[in-house]
Parts: C-alpha cells; structure tokens; sequence
C-alpha cells in the first residue's frame, strides 16, 4: 500500500510493494507448531478444534507466497482449488486436474514432496500456473492428506519440516468455519479513525469466468477466486485496520487512518492491487465509501452484515 502510505500519512496502512504475484509476506516467527496467532484473532465457530490452524494463520507463520488447496470433487474425482492465496485467476482456473495425475506424482499420504527446476521435478506442476505465476516458480512443496486434501505451496523460508507437516494435517482448509478477521473492542478503543468501503468483485469474477472457465467449474472457480482475493487484502489491511467477507463476492474494510482518502485514489489502488489477479476485468470492480465509524457497534454492524466470515 505504499501510494496510499504517502497519501494518508499514517502508519497504519501496510508498506506490500506494488507488484505482481507472489510477494513475500511480512511474518511472525514459528515457534514450534499451531495457533501461534489465536491471541489475535476472533474463532467464528466456538466448537473448532483447538488444534486446527486456520489457512491465513498457515500463510503467515510460514512466510508462504502461493499456496493452493485442492480437493476433489465430481464423479471421476478431479481435482480442484477450493482455498489459495498469490495466484491469478488463470492460475486458479488451471487448477482442475485429475486424480490420477497427483496419485502418481504423491504416492505417500502425509508425506512432504519437494519439487524444483534445479533438476525439473517441478515441470509436471507449470501446467497449472499461469505464464505470470509460473516465472515465479523455482522450488513448490506438496502434501497429500489423508482425507485426499492436497496443500501445494512455496515458501522462501526456512521450516522444521515434522512442524509443517504436522500443521498441514491439523490445517482448517473449510473457509465456512475460518477465522472472522474482526475487531476486538479493546483493540478499537486504542486505534484511530475508521472509514469505511466495500468493494464488490461480482462482476470481475463473473467476466473472468464466463470468458475463461469451464461451465461445471465456474463455481467452484468464482468461490477460490473471491477468497484469494479476500486473502490478498487482508495482508494489505493489517490491524488495527480490518476487513470482512461478505455474500455476493463483496468484501467490506474498515481503514484505520487518520484522514479520509479520497475514493478516486482508493478505486485506483485497488483496481491496480488485484490487477494481477484479474488482468482487464480489474476495471470492473466496484467501490464505495461507506462514512466513518463513529462507534464500536457501527464497526460491528458495518462488517457483521451478511459476513461470510
């Protein structure tokens, strides 16, 4: 967010650089294995297992710029994107892949698999990213669950590999019962101004898929986009800014700054933030400002409102 850094002159807007895919992820330090990050955050399902990670928390503790969870689904059991983070939506829409293809490629469950281009392991993996994503790529890891879930992703930092495989067993890859990325009262109680947007990504899923995707995926396909989308600014907007999900691929943002930015600079700013995401279809979301919270309620009821989580 570095424009928008020199416009608010404030310092509670994250410093990601204004690049392409597949950023490096500012992180805390893993010290041994899950919910290092729960203090911070709000369980939106009371009965979730104390001992799974949410997928945004895996991201972090492991500096992850891509990952992708796939799972199958349909009759022949293909497989396809469900969950990721730092890949276009050619990239997604390239995810559909068959059972067959990963059962000879990861034959132990549970097992972590390292696949690079020092000695071309990783060829077999490219036709599943875009050319933008793929030029990115040196080095990818990969896990077969027990229950078929398979967590592909690149980290450019170093891990206990026992720890990771033991945080991609317990890792929660159903984003119904996610986090909620939500404001504790404490926590606004000590911060600054918010004001508040919602941006609607409906149309510029909707263009992308009906130009590019299959019809029996499109779903399933506008589901992992909207959420790697949501992904992309939630990094952008760390607390004590906050941002929520929302039915109908709108993701809502209270900002934490001190002076209102004007809206023409904030529909740039994004539009130019997900355009490797989208491409040309960027041009067609949606944002509007939605007035400042003048309470702790208004917050709540500002992102709360048909919250996905």
């Amino acid at each position: 967010m570095g424009l928008l850094q020199k416009v608010s002159n404030s310092g509670a807007v994250s410093e990601k650089q204004e690049d392409t895919a597949a950023q490096k992820i500012p992180v805390q330090k893993k010290s041994n294995s899950v919910g290092l990050l729960k203090k911070s955050l709000i369980i939106s399902n009371e009965d979730l297992q104390a001992d799974k990670l949410d997928f945004f928390e895996f991201i972090q503790l492991y500096n992850i710029n891509l990952c992708s969870v796939l799972k199958p689904s349909g009759s022949d059991k293909s497989y396809i994107a469900v969950n990721c983070i730092g890949l276009d939506a050619d990239s997604i829409c390239l995810s559909v892949s068959s059972n067959d293809f990963w059962n000879g490629l990861i034959k132990l469950e549970n097992e972590l698999y390292t696949f690079t281009d020092s000695d071309n392991s990783i060829l077999p993996l490219y036709q599943f990213f875009s050319k933008t994503v793929k030029e990115k790529l040196n080095t990818l890891y990969a896990l077969k669950r027990s229950d078929e879930t398979i967590v592909l992703f690149c980290t450019t930092q170093d891990f206990e590999k026992s720890f990771i495989i033991n945080d991609i067993k317990n890792l929660n890859c159903d984003f119904s019962s996610a986090k909620a990325y939500s404001p504790e009262k404490s926590k606004y109680e000590n911060s600054k101004s918010y004001y508040l947007y919602q941006a609607d990504f409906s149309k510029a899923i909707d263009s992308f898929t009906a130009s590019k995707c299959n019809s029996e995926n499109s779903s399933q396909i506008k589901k992992a986009i909207y959420l790697n989308t949501f992904y992309e600014l939630l990094q952008n907007f760390p607390e004590p800014s906050f941002i929520s999900m929302n039915s109908g691929s709108i993701i809502k943002i209270a900002w934490c700054v001190e002076n209102e930015i004007p809206l023409e600079v904030i529909s740039n700013h994004f539009r130019f933030n997900i355009s490797y995401i989208f491409n040309e279809q960027s041009n067609q979301l949606s944002i509007q400002s939605k007035g400042k919270a003048a309470s702790y309620s208004e917050l709540k009821d500002f992102l709360d409102e048909n919250r996905v989580f």
